[in-house]
């Protein structure tokens, strides 16, 4: 009887280290996952948010790009070419006149001296050079880009 006492409680040793042991390795594990999980929740909001800035920089770059071809098919009007024509190089129609409203006196009377002071013969001639080389500009533009 003391033998088979003995024998129980070497197996009852063996079972409580056996028990011990797997319930440290069932904690281990579970430790594992938990973190595993932890770092990939992290790293999927990362990547959620990567996601969401990538899409709102689609938009933009949608949005500009729908700009970017309306002002193309602007570039092919006359009256666009007529517009930067006047606004950014200052030309004018043969026989019309340019009404210059400032806030300033002395860009007025800069104006008025500027004008007085060209003589009429020579603005054409330039205004039909820088004309000239406007729609040769164009026209490069308009080949390198097939419109």
């Amino acid at each position: 009887m003391i033998t088979e006492f003995k024998k129980k409680e070497k197996r009852s040793k063996r079972s409580k280290f056996l028990n011990i042991f797997l319930v440290f390795l069932s904690l281990i594990i579970i430790s594992f996952l938990a973190i595993t999980n932890i770092k990939i929740s992290e790293r999927r909001k990362i990547l959620i948010s990567k996601i969401n800035e990538l899409e709102k920089e689609i938009q933009f770059l949608e949005e500009k790009n729908k700009k970017l071809e309306a002002d193309i098919s602007n570039f092919e009007t006359s009256y666009y070419l007529e517009k930067i024509a006047r606004e950014q190089f200052n030309l004018k129609k043969p026989e019309e006149e340019v009404v210059i409203i400032s806030k300033n006196n002395k860009d007025q009377k800069k104006e008025q001296n500027n004008e007085e002071n060209n003589n009429e013969n020579n603005n054409e001639k330039e205004n039909r050079k820088i004309l000239l080389d406007i729609l040769n500009l164009w026209n490069e533009i308009k080949s390198k880009f097939q419109l």
